[in-house]
């Protein structure tokens, strides 16, 4: 039996890894790429934000906003959270991701613990 190693693996909000009826032409289900969303903007998320940081912007993701919409639509509640994202984002075709705030911070900032680069860095794998 052969052997996969999985170097990165995405769950949705609500547990799943991939969206309903997979086969052959939708391995990861119909719209199943749209779990995945978050993973194509973290690159650029990241980016930015060490940018800002040199230029002593403050950010931080607001991601509960997305989560809450998906809850609603998934589980069937009132949409509240889906009104309020349809307002600012209007057009049908465009759809909110990665929302956060951004702005000059008021005070100091508590330092992020940081691990030794040899922890998070592996070569030759």
């Amino acid at each position: 039996m052969s052997k996969l190693r999985v170097h990165g693996f995405s769950i949705s909000i609500d547990g799943y890894g991939a969206g309903p009826s997979q086969d052959l032409q939708n391995p990861l289900g119909v719209r199943g790429p749209e779990l995945f969303d978050w993973f194509f903007h973290t690159r650029t998320w990241q980016r930015m934000h060490l940018w800002a940081t040199t230029q002593g912007i403050a950010m931080q993701p607001l991601n509960q906003v997305v989560e809450r919409a998906e809850r609603e639509q998934t589980a069937g509640f009132e949409p509240e959270f889906t009104r309020a994202i349809a307002a600012l984002v209007p057009d049908p075709a465009w759809h909110m991701v990665m929302p956060f705030r951004i702005g000059y911070p008021t005070q100091e900032a508590f330092l992020s613990p940081r691990r030794p680069a040899e922890e998070v860095v592996f070569e030759g794998h």
